[in-house]
């Protein structure tokens, strides 16, 4: 099996995620719906997790700055 690497943003993937549920296919091709649709909803989860850490970070970043700020104004 080849595998490519194509790049999506999340809104294009989250789309082909929901489009996947109303396409026609025969039976011979649920199969690989499925595993389609798995694909996608992994790497959606997968993003969300790390929008997740990296919006964590940010905020620690944040939190510390203010911190900082506060002292200095001691």
């Amino acid at each position: 099996m080849d595998l490519f690497s194509v790049d999506f943003t999340l809104n294009e993937l989250i789309f082909m995620r929901q489009a996947s549920d109303v396409v026609n296919i025969t039976g011979k091709d649920a199969k690989f719906l499925a595993n389609l649709q798995n694909k996608l909803e992994h790497e959606i989860t997968e993003i969300n997790s790390m929008m997740g850490e990296k919006k964590t970070a940010e905020l620690e970043k944040a939190i510390a700055l203010d911190k900082e700020r506060q002292q200095a104004k001691k």
